[in-house]
């Protein structure tokens, strides 16, 4: 067994990976989302400035807590 496939078999690479995959669909969630507020709010720069960097907030925080989240449970 070489060093990678020791590496590969611990349950940090368990929840990497389905952390990894779950991002998949909250990726596209959040996207959809940010599709339809961005309608709702309009032509306005400052709103579309800060649901955008609200958006980016929730696609930097979401693999965080999905990782923990798997971890601890």
């Amino acid at each position: 067994m070489s060093a990678l496939d020791a590496l590969l078999d611990t349950p940090f690479a368990y929840h990497l990976g389905w952390t990894l995959v779950h991002f998949l669909w909250q990726g596209v969630l959040v996207g959809v989302a940010y599709a339809v507020a961005k309608r709702w709010i309009g032509e306005t720069p400052h709103g579309r400035y800060w649901l955008s960097l609200g958006t980016l907030a929730v696609l930097a925080a979401l693999p965080v807590y999905t990782f923990l989240h798997l971890t601890f449970s």
